[in-house]
């Protein structure tokens, strides 16, 4: 975990209150898929307390990540498109290595889709099958990423405006048996982990919990999640946890 100031690239808009924000660093870091940052996102705007966001993809000393505007902090974020950015990173526990030829389904709902692609880009000998879920056509993006890394890669909206229409577990769980994955590896809403526990049987699934931090290092406790053996803070026991381990 380092803390320093990064040269913003570029932080361009790509979807409906989606961004892309690729920033440089001064030197390399060893990030693991699934692992996040803590950004400035507005100090000139009087915003004080960083924010969490998942790292979408990492090449040397360049981060890229994708994110909504939901509030104040992200919205003040999305209007810096140049100059530099203070950031900590990389934080938490990320996904586990995969193995040689590993049949790996990735399950996205939302902005969950979108740290779902650095594992792809860290684990070339396993064999992808990408399962995304988003509201509707305004806010897909990324896909062709998952299209070229995935052996296939299926597409839902929950008004069928583009892809397949409903939610993405319902879609999975109808090709689950017939593809048996060695392991299922997921982001996004609660809701969607439940119906995903649901489905799986004994099939090994990982999660990434999206809980609201303060610090990003264990120490404000905001981010408390709910496991068999108590609460832990996800910032550092987390974002990915065993789908078994988490009361939901």
């Amino acid at each position: 975990m380092k803390q320093k100031k990064a040269k913003i690239i570029s932080n361009t808009k790509i979807a409906q209150d989606t961004f892309e924000l690729v920033i440089e660093l001064d030197e390399i870091v060893k990030i693991q898929a699934g692992q996040f940052a803590m950004l400035s996102v507005g100090q000139q705007e009087g915003i004080i307390l960083k924010r969490p966001l998942s790292i979408h993809d990492y090449k040397d000393n360049i981060v890229t990540f994708i994110y909504t505007t939901r509030g104040r902090g992200t919205l003040a974020l999305s209007r810096q498109e140049q100059g530099e950015i203070e950031v900590i990173l990389p934080l938490g526990k990320g996904f586990p290595k995969l193995e040689q030829d590993a049949k790996v389904v990735l399950l996205g709902g939302g902005m969950g889709v979108f740290p779902l692609y650095s594992i792809c880009k860290c684990n070339p000998q396993a064999r992808f099958y990408s399962y995304l879920g988003f509201r509707s056509l305004e806010q897909v993006c990324t896909v062709e990423r998952f299209q070229k890394s995935s052996a296939h890669c299926v597409v839902a909206t929950d008004d069928g405006s583009m892809g397949k229409q409903g939610f993405i577990t319902d879609i999975l769980a109808c090709g689950l048996d017939k593809l048996k994955p060695d392991i299922i590896l997921a982001c996004g809403p609660v809701p969607m982990f439940v119906a995903l526990k649901k489905i799986i049987g004994n099939i090994p699934a990982y999660i990434s919990m999206e809980e609201r931090m303060a610090c990003g290092f264990g120490a404000c406790l905001v981010c408390a999640c709910a496991t068999k053996n108590g609460y832990v803070r996800t910032c550092t026991e987390g974002p990915v946890f065993n789908i078994a381990e988490v009361e939901l």
